[in-house]
């Protein structure tokens, strides 16, 4: 009995499987959709976000880090152990003194991330575009070589050197 040839990607990350039948996005773990390359006007390969709604993420990150730095300097400052009844002491520090320096550090790496670049590709189709983070490549150094690959079969747009 003859065995199915069975179907390999040739660059793989957490969110796209690329090999010689088209383009894989994933979500979940799971094939979410497949792109064969006839159906692709264009790949812009680009430096962006890794964070598609950035803006929003940054301006949301300043927020609540700035109100837990005002909440985190005032709660420390006015904090005094011998003020309080030592049935509610637990609850006292964990709300004026632990919750705002963990929302304050939480603040501080969606800041990071908001402003983060990585490599993207920008797949242009007739119905929809698609963006999709190519930094596992970039770390992988095998960035080039996907680049090369994509290159030979659909038209490529370079806007960010390696």
């Amino acid at each position: 009995m003859p065995h199915a040839k069975k179907d390999t990607a040739m660059f793989e990350s957490p969110y796209i499987k690329i090999n010689e039948h088209g383009i894989d996005l994933i979500k979940n773990y799971q094939v979410d959709k497949h792109i064969e390359y006839r159906e692709i006007n264009s790949i812009l390969f680009k430096k962006g976000h890794l964070i598609n709604n950035w803006i929003l993420s940054l301006i949301l990150s300043l927020l609540l880090t700035g109100f837990t730095l005002i909440w985190g300097l005032k709660s420390t400052m006015t904090f005094d152990i011998h003020s309080i009844p030592s049935s509610h002491i637990r609850s006292y520090i964990a709300f004026r003194l632990i919750i705002p320096w963990l929302l304050f550090i939480g603040g501080s790496i969606w800041i990071y991330l908001a402003t983060k670049y990585s490599p993207v590709i920008s797949i242009n189709t007739n119905h929809k575009n698609y963006k999709i983070a190519l930094k596992e490549f970039k770390k992988n150094d095998n960035l080039n070589d996907l680049i090369d690959f994509l290159a030979e079969r659909v038209e490529l747009i370079r806007q960010y050197n390696v």
